[in-house]
């Protein structure tokens, strides 16, 4: 049962309260100032109130109808385990636990779509870390100025090796038991390997991971010679804490666990996708209408209505023949990528007639 919280009515303030006796002219309305709908000019202050009051249970009532429990987000301190509740795990789940100073951030981000469903079905749970939970100071300090002196502030080591051995984590001289568990333990920084595709695969094959979110002005660098696998970067930019990246990470990753979406085949014919010698053939004997991306960008899409805007669906996605739609598509995704990301093109899996069909479009462009 999602948790509802009802305000009760208070009583308009003296400030309101007259606005709500004077009359306008017949036919003539104004805004219910605690209702902020259009209210008649006759609405008493007692009618007010019994629009806020019952307005709220409305609401409980619509919440509690039409939409499930909120996803299973854990949130976990040192001696206390407040949950959101929390779905039965299957033996091929994967957890992710989130080493933040603001778990708040993932309670709306976590709680809508696919990365709901999955922790819905026991595919996939999610752990948050508050990090201020880990401090024994009254101000719950978390970071310091730097050593040697510049800007901004750096996230204190104590705290964070404290909530890492909260969470099993051995140090990197303690041995290499976190590997053996299929464990990994990311720092989210700017300075970090940029996180691909590719990497989002590596780590769906894992149990669990621990993801720790930089920032101010980052990490004690203690933390990541000592704890740390890898560190991972969404990009060539800087963002003010490592939380939105953190959310990037499960999501790509979760995604790619078995039974997660709806089709599995969702997972390997998009951008970035497997080539065509890692997917599986075709099923039951029809031919398939696409090629693996092997590392390009996908093929532009179209559905109803056929013409919008004055232009039309292409011609090709309309009869019917699979071989023809398949070759038009690599030939886009190619374009496409051509276009606006020529780099993947040095390391996509490349076939004779793609290459063929490279340098065809690489002279139309020039």
């Amino acid at each position: 049962m999602r948790n509802v919280q009802l305000h009760g009515a208070r009583s308009a303030s003296p400030a309101i309260a007259p606005s709500l006796r004077r009359r306008l002219p017949e036919g003539q309305h104004r805004t219910c100032p605690r209702t902020r709908n259009i209210a008649p000019s006759i609405c008493s202050r007692k009618h007010a109130r019994t629009i806020a009051e019952i307005f709220p249970l409305l609401q409980c009532f619509v919440n509690a109808a039409f939409f499930p429990p909120l996803a299973p987000i854990c949130v976990n301190g040192p001696e206390t385990h407040r949950a959101a509740g929390r779905g039965l795990l299957s033996s091929e789940s994967m957890r992710f636990e989130i080493v933040t100073i603001f778990p708040g951030f993932f309670e709306s981000v976590f709680a809508q779509g696919i990365v709901r469903r999955a922790q819905t079905a026991g595919l996939v749970e999610i752990r948050l870390h508050d990090l201020r939970e880990f401090t024994h100071d009254r101000h719950r300090t978390v970071d310091d100025r730097p050593f040697g002196g510049g800007e901004g502030m750096v996230l204190k080591p104590e705290p964070l090796a404290e909530a890492l051995e909260k969470l099993g984590i051995k140090t990197r001289e303690q041995g290499s038991g976190n590997r053996e568990q299929k464990t990994r333990v990311i720092l989210l920084s700017a300075q970090g390997r940029v996180f691909t595709q590719a990497v989002a695969r590596e780590l769906a094959g894992l149990e669990r991971v621990v993801l720790i979110c930089g920032r101010y002005e980052g990490v004690d660098e203690r933390i990541n010679e000592l704890y740390c696998d890898m560190e991972l970067s969404i990009g060539d930019y800087v963002l003010s804490g490592g939380e939105p990246a953190a959310a990037v990470v499960v999501d790509a990753t979760m995604r790619l666990i078995p039974g997660v979406l709806g089709n599995e085949a969702s997972g390997e014919f998009e951008s970035f996708g497997a080539a065509d010698a890692e997917i599986d053939v075709d099923v039951e004997g029809v031919p398939r209408s696409q090629h693996g991306a092997g590392g390009l960008l996908d093929y532009p899409h179209y559905t109803r209505p056929a013409e919008f805007g004055g232009l039309e669906t292409p011609q090709v996605l309309m009869n019917g023949d699979h071989a023809q739609i398949r070759r038009w598509r690599r030939e886009q995704q190619l374009k496409k990528t051509l276009r606006n990301r020529p780099d993947l093109l040095e390391r996509a899996a490349l076939s004779a007639e793609d290459r063929k069909l490279l340098e065809t479009l690489r002279s139309a462009q020039d």
